[in-house]
């Protein structure tokens, strides 16, 4: 699919991924609908791009993304690719050690977002005949560490329900695939964990070039690219 003219909608968009991801998507000439859920931020974000709206929504609340919809499609057009971006890690403890609240916000954040984002786009897509998404994933997703239990559950569910819309919609001209990097060089990560090396880690750039490439090819559904530089 070329990308030139094409609504992307990127959620997450002002995470450590997003403006990476924006920037190597907008260079393929699309119109963008960046969300996070700081509006203002997101609209700051918007104002580096030729073609760009911002929205601030809360992507875990039903209701939320419904209303998000609408103002995409009124303000930007129907999206052609969902890009989604939203997801956040918590850990440190052991499960018996986890609170039900961590345990349910990794789910949400991780999983729920996904599942809401992608059930909203999907019918447009249906509709047309053609369409992209790409979620995030996590190595951890694969190679659970200890004290990380709720966070590799989220990022493993997400993963399969990628592969599950990945089958139902691969024979209606709509391709859905996942990214699993491994640690992200990120401010975020950076703070977090000063003693690691970061030239190890997964560049934000090589993720978005990832993206990029599902974005544009037709022939690859239902895959998990595993992006996990030298950590």
């Amino acid at each position: 699919m070329s990308l030139s003219g094409r609504v992307v909608l990127i959620t997450g968009a002002t995470g450590g991924l997003g403006p990476a991801v924006a920037h190597a998507i907008a260079a393929r000439g699309v119109r963008l609908a960046l969300v996070g859920r700081d509006e203002d931020s997101v609209c700051e974000l918007a104002r580096q791009f030729a073609d760009a709206r911002g929205f601030g929504a809360d992507v875990t609340d039903e209701a939320g993304v419904a209303d998000l919809m609408l103002r995409v499609r009124e303000r930007v057009g129907e999206p052609d690719a969902l890009v989604h971006l939203v997801g956040g890690y918590a850990g440190g403890k052991t499960v018996h050690l986890t609170e039900v609240s961590t345990w349910e916000a990794m789910l949400s954040l991780n999983l729920r977002s996904a599942f809401l984002v992608s059930r909203a786009v999907l019918p447009g897509m249906l509709e047309r005949g053609r369409g992209k998404i790409v979620t995030i994933g996590s190595r951890a997703a694969y190679e659970s560490g200890a004290r990380m239990a709720a966070y590799a559950v989220s990022k493993a569910a997400l993963i399969k329900l990628t592969e599950a819309l990945a089958a139902e919609v691969r024979e209606r001209g709509i391709q859905v695939n996942a990214i699993a990097p491994s640690v992200i060089d990120t401010a975020a990560n950076r703070r977090s964990m000063p003693k690691a090396d970061p030239e190890t880690w997964v560049k934000p750039e090589e993720v978005a070039r990832a993206v990029v490439f599902l974005l544009e090819n037709d022939a690859v559904a239902g895959e998990v690219l595993k992006i996990y530089g030298r950590a």
